[in-house]
């Protein structure tokens, strides 16, 4: 399946780590670190990432639900594993791609199909491997909202 640039007016999720969350001095979750936009580097067994991982939001129908509690759903059925304590960063489309032009990086957003597990897949490509001023800004800036999976969990 061919990719396509989603709308600078959608959503994508991407799931964060308790370590790379931004909380305060009672563990509230405040958002996510620029960490959690990081591109990994090579180990010994797996190549370094060229892109990140990501769902997007707005291919789930509204009708059937909330649009996060199913974003969580596929991201089980792809066997991720997602426990009480990680979050779901839920950032806009079009801000990421602002962040990207901001830095001279042109970051494109694209619904790239992992059927049948996730037709939703998205992938962020073009995001530099060390750059933290870009990675900061799509932190504060893209990230809309920061979700904690316990709280979707008790989603009807």
């Amino acid at each position: 399946m061919v990719p396509t640039k989603l709308p600078p007016s959608d959503h994508v999720v991407r799931v964060v780590s308790w370590t790379r969350l931004r909380r305060d001095e009672h563990d509230n979750v405040l958002g996510c670190l620029w960490h959690a936009f990081q591109l990994r580097p090579a180990t010994a067994t797996e190549p370094a990432e060229d892109y990140l991982s990501a769902t997007w939001l707005e291919y789930f129908d509204q009708k059937v639900g909330p649009r996060i509690k199913q974003v969580v759903q596929v991201m089980r059925n792809c066997a991720l594993k997602l426990t009480a304590k990680t979050g779901l960063a839920v950032a806009n489309v079009g801000k990421i791609q602002d962040c990207g032009t901001q830095c001279g990086v042109k970051i494109r957003v694209l619904n790239e199909p992992d059927l049948p597990k996730n037709p939703a897949y998205a992938a962020i490509r073009g995001l530099r491997r060390e750059d933290q001023e870009l990675l900061e800004m799509l932190a504060a800036d893209a990230v809309v909202e920061t979700v904690m999976v316990s709280i979707v969990d008790t989603l009807v």
